[in-house]
Parts: structure tokens; sequence; C-alpha cells
């Protein structure tokens, strides 16, 4: 079950751009290209400061991508959460995730 955690504040990431930032121990790219966010595991892959549209898909094909998601005025990163080291909130949560459909 994946746990979203806040990355990054939409002002800190202007169009065109990508930030390095760490979540709970992982380092995670999280970048800005055509309106929309991804965010990359930064172990699997690299982006420059200032990817294109072409670097995205290279990051795509060749690292480990996460869902990348805004709410309000925050970039969330949706990342894979070990039960056993997860918070106790997490790991007693056995609702299964909602469909995004």
């Amino acid at each position: 079950m994946p746990m979203i955690l806040r990355a990054v504040h939409i002002d800190q990431l202007p169009e065109g751009t990508s930030v390095r930032v760490k979540i709970r121990g992982e380092k995670v790219i999280v970048a800005r290209v055509g309106g929309a966010y991804f965010a990359f595991d930064a172990a699997s892959t690299s982006l420059p400061a200032n990817p294109t549209a072409s670097d995205i898909e290279a990051a795509r094909r060749d690292g480990v991508p996460f869902r990348a998601v805004v709410r309000g005025t925050y970039v969330h990163v949706a990342l894979d959460a070990d039960r056993q080291s997860a918070p106790a909130a997490i790991q007693s949560n056995g609702a299964p995730a909602p469909s995004l459909q």
C-alpha cells in the first residue's frame, strides 16, 4: 500500500524544472514538464535541472517512476510502504486502496 507524502511546494517547482528531495530516507527527483508533475527514484535515474519532455520519457523508460499528485499547493509522491517499518497507523490500515476509475 503506497504512502502519499508531501514532497515540494508548487512554487518551488516552476515549469521546466526538477528538484531533488528526500522523503522518508528515499531520494526522489520531482519534475514539472508540460504542466504535469513527475517523480522518479533518484538512485535509478537522473534528470537535468531543466528537463524536457524527452528527458522525462527517458527517465520513465530507464528509472523507477513514482506517482506524483498535486494536493492543494503541494506535490505529493506515492512511495511504497514497507509495513514493518511504516508507522503504526499505516501498518494497521488494512483497507484496500480506492479505485481510481
